[in-house]
């Protein structure tokens, strides 16, 4: 039996789209929210969606056909140049890890962006239904891979705590990320003080030194 939204829910997932760096998200929106309302709400959907695009990205659907989202995701893809094919972005993806000292949000957006390149590139020219069983193939990687490729504690810990999406682990590594910086910060202090101490002491034991040699001298 195929799953279907409400017309109103299926609004919610369509973001803007500027045509600047957000063309595979809303690709992948789209397709997602085509696919799980039913056949009479598509056109009511698709008119919808026109109105999410501003900018550059409205720019390239302006005198053309928009009746189907085919026809505009073909007009978007074709003019942002997703021109590559899947096999070296699924590479790219596979081997993305995340730097030592790198903020878990840069590293999670640069996974995010290979996944959307992936999913739009991968579901070109397929209908809906075989989009959808794409994005969620890829969907279930792209959490494994972003979990993979975290620094140690990290990975352990979002790999216990059993994520089901990439967003909640994400949420976890960079709360696991910020308490990490914060005790590494408390060792630093604790650090700093320990050794103002002992520089301290250095300079008692010197200045006591110094005196009883004064006084041996005369």
């Amino acid at each position: 039996m195929t799953v279907t939204i409400k017309l109103e829910n299926a609004f919610k997932l369509i973001p803007l789209c500027t045509g600047i760096d957000d063309i595979y998200p809303f690709i992948n929106a789209c397709d997602m929210a085509v696919s799980l309302v039913d056949t009479n709400s598509a056109p009511t959907l698709v008119k919808y969606i026109t109105t999410r695009l501003t900018g550059r990205a409205l720019e390239m659907i302006k005198y053309k056909n928009v009746s189907k989202w085919q026809f505009i995701k073909n007009y978007l893809t074709d003019a942002f140049e997703v021109t590559t094919t899947a096999s070296p972005l699924q590479l790219q993806l596979n081997s993305i890890r995340m730097n030592h000292d790198e903020d878990v949000n840069d590293y999670c957006h640069r996974v995010e962006k290979l996944y959307y390149q992936l999913c739009a590139v991968s579901t070109l020219g397929k209908e809906p239904a075989e989009a959808k069983i794409i994005y969620d193939i890829l969907r279930e990687q792209t959490l494994a891979i972003f979990i993979k490729g975290l620094v140690e504690p990290i990975r352990t810990i979002v790999k216990s705590r059993n994520a089901k999406t990439l967003e909640i682990a994400k949420q976890i590594a960079m709360s696991e990320q910020v308490e990490l910086r914060l005790e590494q910060e408390n060792r630093n202090h604790y650090s700093n003080i320990h050794s103002k101490i002992i520089t301290s002491a250095d300079r008692i034991t010197k200045i006591g030194t110094t005196k009883t040699l004064d006084q041996i001298t005369l």
